[in-house]
């Protein structure tokens, strides 16, 4: 087929000639040659047609089809069927171009499906034709267009997911139907997690539209069960008298391995971890040290092994590789080389006096072929971070020992310090002490096993010998210390060859100091109250009845892994049960109205709790007479407290700060109770009333919008009638918890409402036992409910338990250290998870009142806000080189131990 080039190319001569002189308008240079109107020349063998406006040839429009014409029809006019020039007959497919007949195109044929039509019109998008045969699906002319939501695009296809364009409707659109890419084959997802939209092919489970964790989808879009834990109230035990102890500087916490189970501390209190997946094998005389690089606690070796474990905050990780490890050992030291990104390991029983670097995947023999240290065990090491040495000290072998190494990443150099040195020991234990720049050792055993309990500093140079005042640690050996870089202090654990002492201290510099815990929690009870204190972090309990029925008035304040008693001294409630307490977000107290005193008074008086004493208030006008087995509830939306019942009333009072308010609703109102439960729901604006019994319990549901009781149909299923229940409101995942209660017998059932309707949860492992007359709490900053004692007939119980939605992969954001350890990428107050910290009376979802106490308000809130949450409230933290933060002002060259990690991070103060 020709192509139209061809076509013009092998056209007629005369033609070719017509067409020069018509579209050029020029005449020939032979001044004698014939002239038509406006002075056209005809070239030679051409005349003037008769109507003297076109040069044609001379035989043309004789109306006789000479040699060399197609036609002639007598004229020489265009658009008769004959052309002006007899070289057409002006029909499509004749091969000519018979623009006056309306042709724009003519390929000598009649068929479709090539460049041009069977009837010579061009195949052109945007002329108004849909040619379905060119796969045009629209033409909408010049209504064609590629901007959002028009019906045509210029291709002549109609908008579409996958065309590169994002319409009405489109999350987004990369111009293909792929999947992992960053949008979605049906343009509903940038598959990025968060948006709302599940995407299955980048790997996500679930997607909530949000970066909350503990909702039921983490940040990282994977799911997350119900689960509760019992927080354990006893002491490490280590096997074999000896632990290793680090500080996980990502989640701001020491962690402890006994060489069977974990433990945290957090400056007051030991918290046995609960793990997800396996542990190490049980072990003695193994090693850890925290890879500050990767946020992970590296475990080697012990009990003849030289397995690798690492602890990434929730569970342990074996990392093992085959070949090419070290041989078995225990009794070794490690240190990590925080500037070369490395785990120095050297010596141990049954090792040697290699030197071996852990990167995190594998081992390196690293030995130097210069001097090393002598084959040892029970040794020290520890990294100095601000000269970026590696330091080790003493230990026993094939001799005795008190000399001092140092490790520069590539070479070991024997330092002769200026002065003394500590004497010959074995089993010492070494930590660096960030903000003073020193290496400390304490304690250890001589070659006749004499033990020691002095205090040591090294600073580069020389050995420095404290004399510390106050009590000291007794003489030991085989303890372990570890330097808690957030509260500034050396902790020292051990537990004695006895077995039975376990002890735990501090060191701040200049003195020792014991903080080993002592009051574990209050004791068992019933009908007592609890509430969270938004503007401090923390839950606060009062008062109730013990297991002999005497009433109580003790405060205590659940700090997140702990129980403090407070406010032991001063003017006190009188004790107390089936009393009611709720938090005022407005004026951050805690309001106490009535109770059960003792042989069978009521009480009707009203006291707050304002974080650090209770006081009496005397408020005008009228009061809520005496009464017990109320409940009360604060309503965010109206600053008011609003209190139900009681002693089988139905009246309903609100405290507006200042005064008691009887209320006086329209029919209906809830029966007469007592023992009901109450919680409001922020995100809906009412509390919500359940169960209570009169003469037997109940299961109808009420809710207070600030005017009047309506009574609620759930949908579908419902909690059993009940009394002596809790219930919370959960902000994480917009529903109120409900749990156990007494309906004739204990339960021990999770519920939670979500506006419309009940659903029973079912924790996949162990809940608390059945119970009645217990307290719960949600504490916000920590996001999980938290539940103590009650009573179940016949024990009455005096055990913490947590509840909350856990995934098995992250643990929650250490929000006051400025790490991201849940991997979202997100730090502090940027973090969604850390808005009981930084915006403690606004839940996600909620709108902020931001005259309210919050992270950005110019006031460091001490309970809440640390500087590196927090730095505009709080100022900029100090800088601390070995903390593992490389702080604005330090370099690679003031702190390489921070600095240098933070660059193989490129990232400053996150982990991985």
């Amino acid at each position: 087929m020709m192509t139209k080039n061809e076509r013009w190319r092998f056209a007629p001569a005369g033609y070719a000639v017509f067409l020069v002189a018509l579209l050029t308008g020029h005449s020939c240079s032979d001044s004698a040659l014939p002239h038509c109107l406006d002075d056209q020349q005809c070239s030679e063998g051409s005349v003037c047609a008769d109507t003297q406006d076109l040069c044609i040839r001379s035989h043309c429009g004789n109306g006789e089809r000479d040699p060399g014409e197609v036609c002639d029809d007598g004229n020489n006019l265009s658009g008769d069927n004959c052309s002006a020039d007899c070289q057409s007959d002006e029909t499509c497919g004749n091969g000519i171009i018979d623009r006056v007949k309306g042709e724009a195109c003519d390929d000598g044929n009649n068929l479709d499906g090539d460049d041009c039509r069977a009837n010579c019109t061009s195949v052109l998008c945007g002329n108004g034709v849909v040619d379905e045969q060119f796969f045009e699906a629209c033409d909408q002319g010049v209504l064609n267009s590629d901007e959002p939501d028009a019906m045509c695009r210029t291709n002549c296809q109609p908008m579409r997911c996958g065309d590169g364009i994002r319409d009405a409707g489109e999350a987004c659109d990369d111009g293909n139907l792929s999947a992992n890419d960053g949008c979605t084959p049906d343009c509903q997802s940038d598959e990025i997690c968060g948006n709302g939209y599940p995407d299955i092919s980048v790997g996500e489970l679930c997607d909530d539209g949000n970066l909350l964790n503990h909702d039921g989808c983490t940040s990282s879009c994977l799911l997350e069960q119900p689960a509760w834990v019992e927080s354990t109230r006893s002491l490490p035990a280590p096997i074999g008298g000896q632990a290793e102890m680090v500080y996980d500087a990502a989640r701001g916490r020491m962690i402890l391995f006994t060489g069977r189970d974990t433990w945290g501390w957090d400056g007051a209190w030991w918290t046995r971890m609960t793990l997800s997946g396996s542990s190490p094998p049980t072990r003695s005389g193994h090693t850890m040290v925290y890879d500050s690089v990767r946020g992970r606690i590296v475990l080697f070796g012990g009990n003849r092994r030289n397995d690798v474990w690492e602890w990434d905050g929730m569970r342990w990780i074996d990392v093992t590789r085959p070949g090419g490890s070290p041989v078995e050992r225990d009794l070794h030291a490690v240190a990590y080389d925080a500037a070369r990104g490395q785990t120095i390991l050297f010596g141990g029983y049954r090792g040697n006096s290699k030197t071996w670097a852990w990167d995190g995947a594998n081992w390196t023999d690293v030995t130097p072929t210069g001097a090393s240290p002598q084959a040892r065990w029970h040794h020290a090491m520890v990294y100095d971070a601000r000269r970026d040495r590696i330091v080790l000290f003493s230990g026993t072998g094939v001799g005795e020992f008190n000399d001092t190494w140092e490790w520069d990443g590539t070479s070991w150099t024997q330092v002769t310090p200026d002065g003394p040195s500590p004497s010959v020991r074995w089993g010492h234990a070494m930590a660096y002490d960030a903000a003073r720049s020193r290496v400390v050792l304490f304690g250890g055993a001589s070659p006749d096993w004499i033990e020691y309990n002095d205090t040591w500093e090294w600073d580069g140079t020389r050995w420095i010998e404290m004399a510390p005042s106050g009590r000291l640690p007794s003489p030991r050996w085989g303890h372990t210390m570890a330097y808690d870089s957030a509260r500034g202090r050396v902790v020292l654990f051990h537990q004695a060859s006895d077995g039975e002492t376990i002890d735990t201290w501090e060191w701040d510099g200049t003195q020792w100091t014991e903080v080993t815990p002592t009051n574990f929690s209050p004791s068992a009870r019933w009908n007592h109250a609890m509430t969270y204190d938004a503007a401090r972090g923390h839950i606060v309990l009062f008062g109730g009845s013990d297991a002999n029925g005497a009433k109580q008035n003790d405060t205590w304040q659940w700090m997140g892994t702990r129980w403090t008693q407070t406010a032991r001294d001063g003017v006190l409630p009188p004790a107390r049960s089936g009393h009611a307490m709720a938090y005022d977000e407005v004026r951050h107290w805690i309001v106490l109205f009535g109770g059960n005193g003792a042989n069978g008074a009521k009480y009707g008086d009203t006291w707050i709790w304002d974080g650090a004493e209770w006081i009496e208030l005397f408020p005008p006008g009228p009061v809520p007479a005496a009464r017990a087995g109320h409940a009360m509830s604060y309503d965010a939306a109206r600053d008011r407290i609003v209190l139900f019942g009681g002693d089988q009333r139905s009246d309903t009072w609100e405290w507006n700060g200042k005064q008691w308010i009887a209320m006086a609703p329209a029919s209906p109102s809830p029966r007469p109770l007592e023992h009901h439960a109450m919680a409001y729901d922020k995100m809906r604006g009412r509390v919500i009333l359940f169960g209570g019994k009169a003469f037997s319990p109940y299961d109808s549901m009420w809710e207070w919008d600030g005017e009047q009781w309506t009574r609620i149909t759930p949908i579908d299923l419902s909690p059993s009638p009940r009394s002596s229940h809790t219930m919370a409101y959960n902000p994480a995942r917009n529903r109120v918890v409900l749990f156990a209660g007494d309906d004739h017998r204990n339960r021990n059932d999770t519920w939670e409402w979500d506006g419309t309707s009940w659903t029973p949860v079912s924790p996949p492992y162990a809940s608390p036992p059945a119970r009645f007359g217990h307290a719960m709490a949600y504490d916000a900053a920590r996001g999980h409910m938290v539940v103590f004692g009650g009573y179940d007939f016949s024990t009455y119980y005096d055990d913490t338990w947590h509840f909350r939605y856990e995934g098995d992969r992250r643990e929650s954001e250490a929000c006051l250290y400025g790490f991201d350890t849940d991997g979202d990428s997100l730090i502090g107050c940027d973090d969604s998870d850390c808005w009981g910290y930084c915006t403690p009376f606004c839940p996600p979802g909620t709108t902020c009142d931001w005259s309210a106490p919050h992270c950005g308000d110019d006031v460091c809130d001490s309970y809440l806000e640390t500087c590196r949450l927090c730095p505009q409230d709080c100022g900029l933290c100090p800088l601390v080189c070995g903390d593992f933060i490389c702080d604005p002002g330090e370099t690679e060259h003031t702190c390489p131990g921070d600095c240098r990690a933070a660059a193989i991070l490129n990232k400053t103060g996150k982990s991985p």
